[in-house]
Parts: structure tokens; C-alpha cells; sequence
């Protein structure tokens, strides 16, 4: 009677486990497909602002540099017209100026403040339902900040990719000339060997120690945690 009473339970108990399991898979699988839309979203608008950053140069460039040359000769053949000598030697002055200007703002295209990147993907967190708190305000200098822009963008598809994480908490400041970065989340999910060996970790690694800095990437207590610390101070 007792067994047949087992049997029953455990047949009855069958469709809820099925059920919760097709839950737990269709819960993964969203949070994958949600950090590929994120990656995706993100190398487009990097494409999209690099596309634009190189025309703006190139053709505008171009035609600054065309003007300023012929604003030269223009000036060479003016010498013995002392105002049209004068007056060309502002304009040529204000085109050299508008081609700085010109790379300047290029370059401010091709690159990402990091309080922009660290804004971007505190809403990709909670659009996966991930908690993220952000420490430190202040913003490196450009070249830094590019590079711990990087860092962060590929700590934070880790945790999007291959975690269950509820929580992830980012953590910049300086010391003694360094920037530190500390990402950390709380969704270790089974062995990690694979996430540690992987290629976004390496590249993070290579990144850093090219400017001489160094990184540090750590799971225990069901915690994952990746520490860079890079030369540089915070703005």
C-alpha cells in the first residue's frame, strides 16, 4: 500500500518537475539571448560612431587642408598687398584652427566617456534583472577611461553570459597613481575554469598589462570578481 502510495506521489510529482525544469531552461535562454541583444546593440552603435568619426575626418579634413593650401599661396602672391596679406593670414589661422577642433572631435567620437559606458550598462543590468551599484564617480582621463570602458564592458557581458547573478556591484577609485576597477557579482553558476580561461578574460589580461597594470580575477563564495588596477588618476 505504501509503495503504491510512493509510486502515485512521485508520478503526480512528474509534470511539476518537467514543468520546472522547461522554466529553468527558458530563463536561461532569455538571459543569453538578452546579452547577445546587448552585445549586438553595443558593437552597433561603436561601428556607427567609428564609421562617422573616420568620414567627418577624411572628408571634411580633406577639404580644410585643400583651402589652407591654397589659402598660402594666396597669401605668398599677397605680400605687397599688406591688408590682403593681413586678412589672408586670419583666415588661414582659423582654418588650421578648425582642423584641430576637427580631430579633437573625431576623436571624441571614436572613443566613450566611461560614465556613458558605466550608464549604458547599468540599464542592460537591470534590463536582465540584475541589481548594479556604482561606486566612484569620477572620470579617468580619455586614454584611461577608454581602456577601463573595455574592462567593464567585458566583466559585464560575463556576468550576463554566465551567471545567475542578482547583484552587480562596480567599484572605481585611485591610489598612490592607479585607477582600480572591481566588478563583482553574486551568481557563481557550477565551475568558472571555463569563464576564467576564457578569450574576453585574456584579452582583459593582455589590455592591461600593456600599460603596465595589472589584473586579478577571483571566485569563492559564490562570488566572481574581477579587480584591474591600471597607472592613471580619476578627474
Amino acid at each position: 500500500m505504501l509503495d503504491s502510495l510512493w509510486v502515485l506521489s512521485a508520478i503526480s510529482l512528474l509534470p511539476v518537475a518537467v514543468l520546472t525544469c522547461a522554466v529553468w531552461r527558458l530563463t536561461v535562454r532569455l538571459r543569453r539571448i538578452r546579452s547577445r541583444q546587448v552585445e549586438v546593440a553595443a558593437r552597433a552603435v561603436a561601428e556607427v560612431r567609428t564609421g562617422f568619426a573616420r568620414d567627418l575626418h577624411d572628408l571634411v579634413g580633406h577639404r580644410l587642408w585643400v583651402a589652407r593650401l591654397h589659402g598660402d599661396t594666396a597669401r605668398g602672391l599677397s605680400e605687397h598687398l599688406p591688408a590682403v596679406h593681413a586678412e589672408l593670414t586670419v583666415v588661414i589661422e582659423s582654418l588650421r584652427l578648425a582642423a584641430v577642433e576637427l580631430r579633437e572631435l573625431a576623436a571624441g567620437y571614436r572613443g566613450t566617456r566611461f560614465a556613458d559606458e558605466v550608464a549604458g550598462l547599468r540599464a542592460a543590468l537591470a534590463a536582465a534583472g540584475v541589481a548594479c551599484v556604482f561606486t566612484g564617480p569620477a572620470e579617468p582621463d580619455r586614454e584611461t577611461g577608454d581602456l577601463l570602458a573595455t574592462v567593464l564592458r567585458e566583466a559585464v557581458t560575463n556576468v550576463l553570459r554566465h551567471s545567475a547573478a542578482r547583484r552587480c556591484e562596480i567599484d572605481l577609485r585611485d591610489a598612490d597613481g592607479l585607477i582600480t576597477l572591481t566588478v563583482a557579482n553574486d551568481g557563481v553558476r557550477g565551475c568558472t575554469r571555463t569563464v576564467m580561461a576564457g578569450e574576453g578574460l585574456a584579452n582583459v589580461r593582455d589590455r592591461v598589462a600593456a600599460v603596465a597594470g595589472r589584473s586579478d580575477v577571483r571566485s569563492a563564495d559564490g562570488r566572481f570578481t574581477l579587480t584591474v588596477a591600471v597607472p592613471g588618476k580619476l578627474a
